[in-house]
């Protein structure tokens, strides 16, 4: 891929990259505080505009009739059908795999998935490729993991404290296998941190959530990376948020039923039908069976996002095959082939089809509907631009997809990034 196309990409995940170094380097020093992301405790606050660099964006949140005469939420009775997806897309997902020297055909050869499968669980959030910036070209799978560190209450000063450990799982059919780790499973697409963690307790321990209380303010994030047999060439890490939580209730037969009273194990039954055996030990116990506790290294993420699209010869092949003629780029007002690539390479705009075959370069956006408890809505009120001009023309909070990132995801990002608002704070519907 040619450097001169990829210097937009380039330079944010340098940037990224460089936040992190100076957020660790500042918090070694004990300078830094991590940012309280509470702006949705506020009826009105001001962001730098991640968009428009040294501008501002003003939000406020709108009562029903505010937005109702606003028209913002109103969606467009006469718009267009979706565009569909290329058939070529998972052509382009291979020209990503082949760029980054791995070989797709093998892909889909004895235990390993096909393509199309991995090119599925990044479209539905399920998994995302990222590139680990410590390696030259090195694309990785990357799943999101919550664990939780569950502690009883009210430990003894002369007491160690414990931690609830999985022990060994039991599947219907009465196999057995040990597995010596914290409680914790996939996130959802969907889900925050607050919402996995809820449902490991729920689903996993068959302990209700109002009787754990959370400490979301000092999560601890790892990776750890794997070998992954289903996709050859293509490293998997798991990507895991280490939630420090306490058994608060003080009910003698809830504190029973998980065996803290009486210091024993207890079991519990997924809706799978897996059995899953719990223990109560001490930190010094859990290590000297090999239970993961701790982060080895720094914990600097090395991972920033992938590039994708074509570089200029690639889009001009691309576009030839679509019957388009490249040369006409760059003239008449008309986007030079190197715009258009640095667009597809930051993932701004893809390829598309019509409901009736045309070529279309697609510009997706997600647009956010935040409520309070209020009940108010999130407005974008003002965008200011570096040099003062204001735009009062209000709409709904939103941001571009890129084509390798589900839409949940996207949210998350604008709420987190964007909205500077905790990400435990709201809750995305799922349907």
């Amino acid at each position: 891929m040619a450097e001169a196309n990829v210097n937009d990409g380039i330079k944010e995940r340098r940037q990224e990259l460089i936040k992190r170094l100076n957020k660790e380097h500042e918090g070694i020093k004990g300078s830094a505080k991590q940012p309280k992301l509470q702006n949705h405790t506020q009826m009105k606050f001001t962001v730098a505009d991640k968009i428009v660099s040294g501008g501002k964006a003003i939000y406020e949140f709108w009562t029903a009739d505010q937005v109702n005469s606003s028209k913002i939420a109103e969606l467009e009775s006469t718009a267009p059908a979706a565009p569909q997806e290329e058939q070529t897309d998972v052509e382009l997902f291979k020209k990503t795999m082949i760029e980054h020297n791995i070989d797709p055909s093998l892909f889909g050869v004895g235990k390993a998935k096909p393509i199309e499968q991995l090119a599925l669980e990044v479209q539905t959030g399920a998994s995302r490729l990222m590139l680990d910036a410590t390696e030259h070209k090195k694309l990785v799978r990357v799943v999101d993991v919550v664990v939780l560190k569950l502690r009883p209450a009210g430990a003894a000063a002369s007491e160690a404290p414990r931690l609830l450990i999985e022990m060994e799982e039991k599947f219907p059919d009465g196999r057995t296998r040990p597995t010596l780790r914290l409680p914790g499973t996939k996130r959802e697409p969907h889900e925050n941190a607050r919402q996995t963690a809820e449902r490991i307790l729920s689903e996993m321990l068959n302990i209700k959530p109002e009787m754990v209380t959370f400490d979301f303010s000092n999560v601890v994030r790892q990776e750890e990376e794997i070998d992954s047999p289903s996709f050859p060439g293509v490293r998997t890490v798991y990507r895991k948020e280490l939630v420090e939580c306490i058994v608060s209730t003080t009910d003698p037969a809830l504190l029973l039923q998980v065996g803290i009273t009486n210091n024993k194990g207890f079991q519990a039954a997924d809706s799978s039908g897996n059995t899953k055996m719990f223990e109560w030990m001490t930190e010094r116990e859990a290590e000297s069976k090999q239970v993961k506790l701790k982060v080895v290294g720094s914990n600097i993420s090395t991972l920033v996002r992938a590039p994708i699209g074509m570089d200029e010869e690639a889009l001009a092949d691309h576009l030839k095959g679509l019957g388009v003629d490249p040369s006409l780029y760059g003239k008449d007002g008309a986007k030079t082939l190197k715009e258009f690539s640095s667009e597809l390479i930051k993932g701004e705009t893809r390829f598309g089809k019509g409901a009736n075959g045309d070529n279309l370069v697609v510009t997706e956006v997600v647009v956010l509907i935040i409520r309070n408890d209020g009940p108010t809505t999130l407005v974008q009120t003002h965008q200011v631009s570096p040099s003062g001009d204001i735009n009062s023309k209000p709409r709904l909070p939103g941001a571009k997809r890129r084509p390798d990132e589900n839409q949940f995801l996207s949210a998350r990002r604008i709420i987190k990034r964007q909205l500077e608002i905790d990400d435990n704070a709201v809750r995305i519907s799922g349907d």
